[in-house]
């Protein structure tokens, strides 16, 4: 009797660490998306913005010239987005959310799916670098502009 409740005891305790064990795993482990989308997550600010200040007022006689001119991304690692713009006449701030569709690691090309004040759009980003970005921004996805940014 005394080996029978001691084996249960010992069960009961195997059974509770097992499930410890268990949770602090799958805790630690995002969802696949999030672990796919991890290169991408952080804060990037535009590499040249004068020099896209200048190209888009060059298109918009009506712009005001390149001063202080700056655009920032914010990737989270919960899916959430964040764009900032200040470029010539463009005054922005947009939030939304963002998630990774695909990533190939030997071309370094992830495709990302953004929803950005209710529009959804599909962004194809190249790691230039573990720092540096190429990508046609969600908040100006009509322009088909592929725009560098470095993290910050």
């Amino acid at each position: 009797m005394i080996e029978s409740l001691s084996q249960q005891h010992f069960r009961g305790r195997t059974t509770l660490a097992w499930g410890l064990l268990a949770i602090v795993l799958l805790a630690g482990c995002g969802s696949e998306t999030e672990t796919r989308g991890r290169p991408l997550v952080g804060t990037w600010v535009l590499e040249d913005s004068d020099d896209v200040a200048r190209r888009t007022t060059s298109a918009d006689s009506t712009a005001e010239g390149p001063n202080g001119s700056r655009m920032q991304l914010d990737f989270a690692s919960g899916g959430r987005l964040e764009t900032r713009t200040n470029i010539n006449a463009i005054d922005s701030r947009k939030t939304g959310t963002w998630q990774a569709i695909a990533y190939n690691e030997s071309s370094k090309v992830m495709d990302i799916e953004c929803n950005l004040d209710g529009q959804k759009s599909d962004c194809e980003v190249e790691f230039l670098s573990a720092d540096r970005i190429k990508l046609n921004p969600p908040n100006m996805s009509g322009l088909n502009l592929k725009l560098t940014f470095k993290r910050k």
